[in-house]
């Protein structure tokens, strides 16, 4: 990759550094330079850019991104469109996160240029939630690099997974000590029932009895 002050008659097919505003036109770090683009600087008076210029060998950052998240992402896991260099993974469902995390230190240690970041092992999900990003840091990276992700990746079990928790019905009995007002009690069942369906089960019943050993039984 060739990156630094590129004369605007290279610059068509070179990814924009910065973002540039001049005479009406705004182009935002990380464009492809087209055709048109190219005349339009021209036109503006723009003479070069700074920009990264891809050369043989080297691999754009989004289809980088996407390569490895697709190689990284397992069961229940749902892989983002890239952006920037980064493609986001989320979980399908809830439960808690798998991940092979003596293998994505392997991989961050393969080059500086890519890294896979994670939730800690076994943290409990929500479904959507975000559980790693990949990320390209430069605007391309070589294919020998992204080879080597890859073999890592593909080796074993994916690299994140999601378990998904047991669907169970569960029944919540409460005592009602004399303070205790049935507002308070309402509350609590609606509290409960949504933290039982955040875990992937429901509430199917609900029951009250004063709080004494003899009406619990």
């Amino acid at each position: 990759m060739r990156f630094g002050e590129i004369p605007l008659d290279e610059a068509e097919g070179a990814i924009l550094a910065h973002s540039l505003k001049t005479e009406g036109l705004t182009y935002r770090k990380g464009r492809r330079l087209s055709g048109e683009d190219v005349l339009a600087l021209r036109e503006a008076g723009i003479t070069d850019v700074i920009a990264a210029v891809l050369e043989p060998g080297d691999v754009h950052e989004d289809e980088a991104a996407r390569l490895i998240a697709e190689a990284a992402a397992g069961a229940h896991v749902t892989v983002e469109k890239p952006f920037t260099g980064r493609v986001n993974l989320h979980a399908g469902s809830a439960g808690l996160v798998v991940v092979e995390r003596g293998r994505i230190d392997r991989l961050n240690l393969i080059d500086e240029s890519v890294t896979i970041a994670t939730l800690p092992p076994l943290d409990p999900l929500t479904a959507g939630q975000m559980v790693a990003t990949i990320k390209i840091i430069p605007f391309a990276v070589r294919e020998s690099v992204l080879e080597r992700c890859l073999e890592v990746a593909r080796e074993g079990e994916p690299l994140v997974r999601v378990a998904p928790y047991r669907h169970l019905d569960v029944a919540l009995i409460q005592t009602r000590l004399p303070s205790a007002k049935e507002t308070v009690l309402d509350k609590t069942v609606a509290i409960t029932a949504d933290r039982v369906a955040a875990a992937g089960g429901r509430l199917i019943s609900e029951a009250r009895s004063t709080h004494e050993t003899e009406a619990l039984a």
